[in-house]
C-alpha cells in the first residue's frame, strides 16, 4: 500500500510553521492487522514515478485477500491519517542563547553553520557599541593626558631657567668676592640675597615639575585601567556571542490540529 500525504507543523512559542511531504509503503498482509502503518517504510519514490502499466515482462505478486477489497481503502486512508498525527512529531533544535529554533529538516551542523553566522553579525553590533561606550571616556582622558604633559614641558622649561638664574647669581657673588670687594657690602648683600632667592626658586619649579609628571602618570594608569576594561568588555561580547559549542536544547513539535492532508492511499507494486 501507499500512502501519501501532507504534513503541516505550527507552534505559537517556537514559531516553525512549515510542511513536508510523506511517503510510506507498508505491507498488506493476510494477517489479522492487513495493514500496519507503524511497520511503514519510507518510499523511495514519487507519485510521478508510477506507472499504470506495466513494463514488458514484468510479472506481478499476488494480492493479499484484504488487498482486492474496496471497503478497506478508506478505512486504511483513516488509519493513516490517524498514524500521521501521532507518528510525525519533529525534533527540532533550540538555541537558547540566540533564541532561534531550527527549521524543518535542518541538521544540527547546518543550524549550527546558520546561527554562527548570524551570531557574527549580532556580536559586531555588540562591540561596536561596547566601543562606542568607552571612546569618549578613551578620548577625554587622551586630552587630559596631552595637556599633562604639556603641564610638565612648561614646568621642565620653568625649572632650566630658574637654575640658570640661580647660577648666575651665584656665579656673581662669588666673581665679586674673588676681586677682593669687601666681604660685607649692599651690592654683596643684594647679590646674595638674589642668589638664595633663586635657589629657592629651583626647589619651587623643581616640586612643580615632580608633581606635573606624577599627574601625567596617573592620568596614564587611569587611561591603562579603562584600557583594560574595554578589552574586557570586548572579550564577554566575544564569548557571550560565540555558539559553536553551545548545546542545543531539543524539542518536539507535532503536527498541528487538521495539518493532516492524505492525498493518496493505493495498491502499488514495488520492483524488487
Amino acid at each position: 500500500l501507499l500512502g501519501v500525504a501532507r504534513v503541516s507543523y505550527s507552534d505559537a512559542k517556537l514559531r516553525p510553521d512549515d510542511t513536508r511531504s510523506v511517503s510510506v509503503v507498508p505491507a498488506i498482509t493476510d494477517g489479522v492487522v492487513a495493514v500496519d502503518w507503524d511497520r511503514a517504510e519510507i518510499a523511495d519514490f514519487t507519485v510521478d514515478d508510477l506507472l499504470k502499466t506495466p513494463p514488458t515482462g514484468a510479472t506481478f505478486a499476488g494480492v493479499p485477500a484484504a488487498g482486492v477489497k474496496p471497503k478497506n481503502y478508506p478505512t486504511w486512508e483513516k488509519d493513516f491519517s490517524q498514524w500521521l498525527a501521532q507518528s510525525q512529531s519533529i525534533e527540532l533544535f533550540k538555541s537558547s542563547r540566540a533564541k532561534v529554533v531550527s527549521a524543518l529538516d535542518e541538521s544540527e551542523r547546518d543550524f549550527r553553520i546558520r546561527l554562527q553566522s548570524d551570531a557574527r553579525e549580532a556580536r559586531d553590533g555588540a562591540l561596536a557599541k561596547v566601543r562606542e561606550k568607552y571612546a569618549s571616556k578613551l578620548t577625554q582622558i587622551q586630552d587630559r593626558i596631552r595637556r599633562a604633559e604639556q603641564a610638565v614641558q612648561v614646568q621642565t622649561e620653568q625649572a632650566t631657567g630658574a637654575k640658570m638664574g640661580a647660577a648666575v647669581s651665584i656665579g656673581a657673588t662669588i666673581f665679586g668676592a674673588l676681586l677682593g670687594r669687601k666681604a660685607i657690602s649692599a651690592s654683596s648683600l643684594g647679590r646674595a640675597t638674589t642668589a638664595a632667592r633663586g635657589m629657592s626658586r629651583v626647589g619651587k619649579e623643581s616640586q612643580d615639575v615632580s608633581r606635573a609628571t606624577e599627574n601625567v602618570t596617573a592620568l596614564q594608569a587611569q587611561e591603562s585601567e579603562l584600557q583594560a576594561r574595554l578589552q574586557e568588555d570586548l572579550q564577554a561580547v566575544t564569548a557571550d556571542w560565540d555558539l559553536s559549542n553551545e548545546p542545543f536544547e531539543r524539542v518536539l513539535v507535532k503536527p498541528k490540529r487538521g495539518g493532516v492532508s492524505v492525498q493518496l492511499v493505493s495498491l502499488v507494486w514495488v520492483p524488487k
